[in-house]
This record gives C-alpha cells, sequence and structure tokens, in this order.
C-alpha cells in the first residue's frame, strides 16, 4: 500500500499520465522504492552489527534460520560474524 502511495504521489509531482511505468518517476526524481530503501537500511545494519557494543545487538548476526520465523532477505548474503 506504501509503495501504491508513493507512486501515485511521484507520478503527481512529475505531472505523469496514469499510464506512465511507476520506474520512469523513480529514476527522473531519483527516489527509490520503499522495497529498496528498506534492504539499503537492513544492509547497513547488519555492516554496522560488528562495531556495536550491546551484546543483544550483536546476536542478530548469529542468524540462525530454525530459530527465526522469518527469513534474512534475499539481498543480505554477508557472512556470520564469528
Amino acid at each position: 500500500m506504501l509503495q501504491h502511495f508513493q507512486n501515485k504521489v511521484l507520478r503527481i509531482i512529475t505531472n505523469a499520465p496514469r499510464y506512465t511505468r511507476n520506474e520512469q518517476p523513480h529514476n527522473e526524481l531519483k527516489v527509490d522504492t520503499i522495497q529498496h530503501h528498506i534492504n539499503k537500511l537492513a544492509t547497513e545494519l547488519y555492516r554496522k552489527i560488528p562495531t556495536i557494543e550491546n551484546p543483544q545487538v550483536r546476536e542478530l548476526a548469529n542468524y540462525e534460520r530454525l530459530v527465526w520465523r522469518r527469513k534474512r532477505p534475499k539481498t543480505l548474503t554477508l557472512p556470520p560474524i564469528t
């Protein structure tokens, strides 16, 4: 729903017709999609985990698929911290 709303707003801003592909206003305004932005934030978080001193946050890097109900995003291919 958020992505749909973002697409509508970008179309209004660029005064693009309804049949315009969603990528065009995103590219013209250099705005990421919601999903791409979330993936970038997640990737940045997992890269910063080794430098964080909080032990509970560091446990996020020890990702076990059997323990968690949801999978780690496919775009994250970082090795676990040892």
